[in-house]
């Protein structure tokens, strides 16, 4: 959607957004952290349109409806050459 993201740096989350780039990542549970980020961002009208085209970039090259069909047919081909 092209927003701005502030999450917790847990793993899964971590490998989506890249701290930032094109979002800003908090330590899990830290509160005054997450409402800094959130904060620094609703002061930062050019930094929060920055964060949020990085982002709305990144997503459409990696899971795209496109490089989904590429990854799945990967994993078909491997599976079919492991059964050899």
């Amino acid at each position: 959607m092209g927003k701005a993201v502030v999450a917790s740096a847990t793993a899964a989350i971590a490998e989506v957004i890249e701290d930032g780039v094109t979002g800003r990542l908090v330590a899990p549970g830290d509160q005054r952290e997450l409402r800094a980020a959130v904060q620094g961002l609703l002061a930062d009208h050019r930094e929060r349109l920055r964060l949020g085209a990085n982002a709305r970039e990144a997503c459409q090259a990696e899971f795209s409806l496109d490089r989904f069909a590429e990854r799945l047919g990967g994993v078909f081909k491997n599976a079919h050459v492991a059964r050899r």
